[in-house]
């Protein structure tokens, strides 16, 4: 786990961390989140009023649990160096934890629509990278919470780590006593260029072994060439706008459980499948041909390297994993998937691009730059499906129990839909993401995901 806060001055992003800042535009904001739902009642005082006060003095005393949260981004002169985290000097919890109100009676649906808005504004990166929206004026009198953090300083595990340390284990926990928090000074521009070249010299001798790893094994260089193929060219592929929908599909987890176990596959083979036949089922809508010679779609599935708790960034490889969209029967699609996944693990192959991608920290800081931004014309994926388990124990704030969790992954340039899964407390939840410009049919999209839970007795 990198030192960051009091223990140390500066964290300096990975090429990993730094690429979420370098591809980030207007029209692809680079934050993760979620929206989640709690009870209302614990939040509002005795006028009806709700206690913003209380809630920010109760998350400012876990900051210092998580240090990064109280970090601002630092760019190194001339880009010899990908950026560092360094304390805020100014750091204010007004400017991450706020209140917002929808038009009551609202529904969930008002609020998915509020989420979607926040999350087109792309955070200020003269501050700390996160943001708290609470949300209320339910008509069921429950207080939702929108939530982004930046992809530069969590991936999707971490976040949900972040998640269980801001939030309690027990209704009645007592407040905390946080320790005296004082921000280290900021290194001159000066001492930034000469820490920045100084670790480009000793960078190498860490990221070789990885580099050279690779490189003697065939099987390894052959599995990074598959993920460079080409995906198949759709409509799943063109450039996003400025809108964004949000649309969760609920689950139970037993259930899901059961029926994948039955066929021999995992919970996220049997999500996968679902998903592939709610992909097959839009381009149908669509009028693409979709026939068992069909090529098969190609998802992005992150797979964690965490090894342990408290680990921040990204600390992820990646599957690249063929969606059979021409395989018509629900169950032999799940079969199909559940083969390939495991051949995948078995293979190692989430190792082999952990190593790549780690071993990106070798290009110059300008030239992996470019190299980023390059997201937005990828031909290798035509979607993003990324699965994070979440704490099957119930979570609480200012005594109000956490009741539901919608996760949300950001769309890259061309990427016009994103799937993210959650589980918490025996639910599974989806936070299907698309963008409503270039995918204006998104409840076929839905509905076909529905579907392919029902197909496979969900």
């Amino acid at each position: 786990m990198s030192k960051t806060g009091n223990d140390e001055d500066t964290t300096r992003l990975t090429a990993l961390d730094a690429a979420f800042l370098h591809f980030e535009t207007d029209g692809t904001p680079a934050h993760v989140g979620s929206v989640t739902f709690f009870e209302g009642a614990p939040f509002r005082d005795d006028e009806g009023r709700f206690r913003l006060g209380e809630v920010r003095t109760r998350i400012r005393s876990r900051l210092h649990l998580v240090p990064r949260l109280r970090q601002v981004v630092l760019p190194t002169p001339l880009g010899v160096a990908h950026p560092v985290l360094a304390d805020d000097r100014y750091f204010d919890i007004v400017h991450h934890v706020k209140l917002v109100e929808v038009g009551a009676p609202a529904d969930e649906t008002a609020v998915f629509a509020l989420a979607a808005e926040l999350h087109m504004e792309r955070l200020d990166r003269s501050r700390p990278l996160w943001e708290l929206w609470f949300v209320d004026g339910m008509a069921d009198g429950r207080v939702a919470m929108v939530e982004k953090i930046h992809h530069a300083i969590v991936d999707g595990v971490s976040g949900v780590e972040i998640a269980t340390v801001l939030l309690d284990l027990e209704r009645d926990a007592p407040a905390d006593d946080a320790p005296a928090w004082y921000p280290h000074a900021w290194d001159g521009a000066a001492e930034r260029l000469a820490k920045g070249i100084a670790q480009r010299v000793a960078l190498p001798v860490r990221r070789m072994g990885d580099a050279a790893e690779t490189l003697k094994h065939p099987a390894d260089l052959a599995a990074l060439a598959r993920s460079l193929t080409r995906a198949p060219h759709t409509s799943l592929n063109r450039e996003v706008g400025h809108q964004r929908r949000l649309v969760p599909v609920r689950r139970d987890l037993e259930s899901v459980r059961a029926q994948a176990h039955r066929h021999d596959a995992t919970v996220n083979d049997l999500v996968v499948s679902a998903v592939t036949g709610g992909l097959r089922g839009l381009l149908l809508h669509r009028g693409e041909t979709v026939e068992p010679s069909t090529p098969p779609l190609r998802a992005l599935i992150p797979v964690s390297l965490h090894e342990a708790d408290g680990e921040l960034g990204n600390l992820v490889a990646s599957l690249v994993v063929d969606l059979p969209i021409g395989i018509a029967d629900p169950h032999d699609r799940l079969r199909s998937i559940a083969a390939q996944m495991a051949a995948e693990k078995s293979s190692g192959a989430a190792d082999v691009t952990g190593r790549i991608l780690r071993t990106a920290d070798l290009l110059p800081a300008n030239l992996a730059a470019l190299v980023s931004r390059a997201v937005h014309q990828q031909p290798f994926v035509n979607v993003v499906i990324t699965n994070v388990p979440g704490p099957s124990e119930p979570l609480y704030a200012m005594g109000a129990e956490l009741l539901d969790a919608i996760p949300i992954v950001p769309l890259a340039g061309n990427l016009t839909i994103a799937v993210g899964v959650l589980s918490y407390r025996g639910a599974l939840v989806l936070g299907l993401y698309g963008d409503p410009e270039a995918c204006g049919d998104f409840d076929v999209l839905v509905d076909g995901v529905e579907k392919g839970f029902v197909d496979l007795g969900c």
